[in-house]
């Protein structure tokens, strides 16, 4: 009977008072899409950002058109610039120091990549530098990746709620069978 509390105990903390769950992060992520009115691959880039929201609840949409928008298009420019990447075309993505020319089905995985990355990770805000006038001598410079392949992280808490598990029933079957012994 002491052994079940203990059991019952032990479960109870793990899962009521689970020590392993997921931190969110608190800051938004901004998100900048440079794009052209008309243009059907940014249109179909902004309806594939606006569905994926949800989803991604600390990603900050920032958009700016930039065929008819002077100011934008001078940003735009610096922005590569900065990144050092000679892309030409939109969209024109820039997520942390990660920068993404054109839309695909191939694009929308390493998009969800780049979002998962920054959601644990400190994220550079590049074109939020440039606005404020930060020049990139104090920043360092980042080269532009027109695609990323974000490295595979290892989840840890799931691995060890998985241990706490096996350890846990571990301990049941041991506390189990001495019990039958003893009778």
């Amino acid at each position: 009977m002491k052994y079940r509390k203990i059991v019952v105990a032990f479960f109870l903390s793990v899962f009521l008072f689970n020590p392993f769950q997921k931190v969110e992060a608190t800051d938004k992520l901004n998100v900048y899409l440079f794009h052209g009115n008309g243009c059907p691959h940014c249109e179909a880039e902004i309806e594939f950002l606006e569905s994926i929201q949800s989803d991604y609840p600390y990603m900050n949409l920032i958009k700016y058109e930039i065929w008819e928008n002077e100011e934008n298009q001078a940003l735009a420019e610096q922005v590569k610039q900065r990144i050092e990447s000679s892309s030409r075309g939109v969209p024109f993505l820039v997520i942390g120091d990660k920068a993404f020319t054109g839309f695909s089905e191939d694009r929308k995985r390493d998009i969800r990549r780049t979002l998962e990355y920054y959601e644990t990770e400190k994220a550079p805000d590049l074109v939020g530098d440039i606005l404020k006038g930060i020049p990139a001598e104090k920043k360092e410079k980042l080269k532009a990746e027109e695609k990323v392949e974000v490295e595979k992280k290892i989840d840890w808490e799931n691995i060890a709620v998985i241990g706490v598990i096996i350890v846990g029933l571990v301990v049941i079957m041991f506390l189990y069978y001495n019990s039958k012994i003893r009778k």
